[in-house]
């Protein structure tokens, strides 16, 4: 009676076992403790006035806690495994990739939640001081909690990448900036491309798109993880995009029902951003199996196959499908010279180096940290040019060859010149040329696989 039942999954077991007793935990535990009771204290002996600050202050040590420090230490879940090279003594015990990756997530979730339970009597007793509504107050908790079991699996999910320097600077870059180009994308969509007005979306609409895109979220999240400690024989590179598939069409209809069909797409794209980011950089792969359930369906299978096949040179044919899926849905306009350079700007910033990337290193494999490497070089470039040029200075144009930069420059300057436009176009054009012709050794590699995967039985 005093142990876990038997019918609880055994990394969930293991996990919990072991996260309970961590430092970190305990830790994080006895401070919220601390600062909860100081807080209740200080109400106490204060003013109904100057409550407020206390509240404030309440609330920033949770948010801290449950939607901060919990979910980062789930990059050291799949990283650590991969270090201590258990993971094979893992999946010998019938434990699928899959299974592992869950396992990890809901031990820190259910570690979460009890963190939140711990909280529970002090909101409470907030409430007997007067002043507070409790079920704004729960309501806000819960969606603490969501938000730090979606963060929590994107920790997880991107572990496995941890493993280098250039890979752990990658991807600290990408938690500060997607913030904060969410934030641009999102005011500079409200601004432009509605033409003005927007209707605010009722809080019925906003909860069924977190219920409809958070579970897709987390599976996103699940499969980058699983994708990168799963055998080679498992394709997990179309699950993938038939998730960012799902998740991209539901962000559409969920747009035009609020309204707001730009703002939802560009959310979706940022949330799939990775999927498509890893399509073009994943290896082609050459086990013959993977290809079985298309070569079945015949010109249909290998059709669609072109787009879901794992490996970089289908992952090109999606992205590009992608893209044009979102000019189209989104209503970008050809004569609207701003939107359209952001929207070529965006591109151009992800096939330049891409491009550069496979034709000088093509012996390399594994792309995925030099990329983020040269990403994040772009993206410093960016910053001390935009801050340098003004809207006058002729020299701005020749920032278009330059990928990533035209388009902070762009927004920080309110505006880019024709010459702009089209350098970035003709190196973009440019660049994917380059990518086609380095695909073609890809596909005779993938029309050898489709052969093979025929005489299968």
């Amino acid at each position: 009676m005093n142990d876990f039942a038997d019918w609880l999954s055994p990394i969930l077991v293991k996990e919990l076992r072991q996260g309970m007793r961590a430092r970190a935990f305990m830790t994080i535990f006895l401070c919220i403790q601390f600062f909860m009771i100081v807080c209740v204290l200080v109400s106490l002996s204060s003013e109904a006035s100057s409550r407020d600050s206390v509240a404030g202050l309440f609330w920033t040590i949770i948010g801290i806690a449950i939607l901060f420090l919990m979910p980062l230490r789930g990059l050291a879940t799949l990283n650590g495994e991969m270090k201590g090279n258990t993971l094979e003594l893992m999946m010998l015990t019938q434990l699928s990739a899959w299974r592992i990756t869950a396992g990890k997530w809901l031990a820190l979730t259910v570690q979460t939640l009890l963190l939140v339970c711990a909280v529970l009597p002090y909101v409470v007793l907030r409430y007997f001081l007067g002043g507070v509504n409790l079920v704004d107050d729960l309501t806000v908790l819960g969606w603490m909690l969501i938000g730090s079991a979606l963060v929590t699996a994107g920790a997880v999910g991107i572990s496995p990448f941890m493993q280098s320097v250039i890979g752990r600077v990658g991807m600290g870059f990408g938690f500060i900036f997607m913030p904060y180009a969410l934030l641009i994308f999102i005011v500079d969509g409200m601004r432009g491309m509605h033409g003005g007005g927007t209707v605010s979306p009722s809080m019925t609409t906003w909860l069924l798109a977190a219920a409809l895109l958070g579970p897709l979220l987390v599976l996103e999240f699940f499969e980058l993880g699983v994708g990168k400690i799963a055998p080679a024989a498992e394709n997990h590179g179309t699950r993938k995009r038939l998730i960012a598939v799902v998740l991209f069409a539901i962000a559409a209809i969920l747009g035009r029902t609020m309204h707001e069909p730009g703002l939802m797409l560009t959310l979706a794209s940022i949330a799939v951003a990775p999927i498509c980011l890893g399509a073009l950089l994943e290896e082609t792969a050459v086990v013959p199996r993977i290809y079985r359930p298309f070569v079945r369906w015949r010109f249909i299978g290998r059709l669609v196959g072109r787009a879901l096949y794992p490996g970089w040179a289908s992952g090109l044919l999606f992205f590009l499908l992608f893209a044009v899926a979102f000019f189209w849905l989104a209503d970008i306009k050809w004569n609207d010279k701003s939107q359209f350079f952001k929207f070529v700007a965006a591109v151009e910033g992800i096939f330049v180096p891409l491009a550069l990337i496979r034709f000088f290193l093509r012996r390399r494999k594994k792309i995925l940290p030099i990329y983020f490497g040269v990403q994040v070089l772009l993206f410093v470039t960016a910053i001390i040019l935009s801050a340098n040029f003004n809207n006058s200075d002729p020299n701005i144009v020749w920032t278009g060859f330059l990928p990533t930069i035209g388009f902070f420059v762009d927004i920080w300057r309110n505006g880019s010149g024709d010459q702009m436009l089209v350098f970035s176009l003709v190196l973009t054009l440019v660049s994917l040329l380059g990518l086609f012709v380095l695909s073609l050794k890809e596909w005779r590699t993938v029309t050898e696989m489709e052969r093979e995967a025929v005489d299968l039985k």
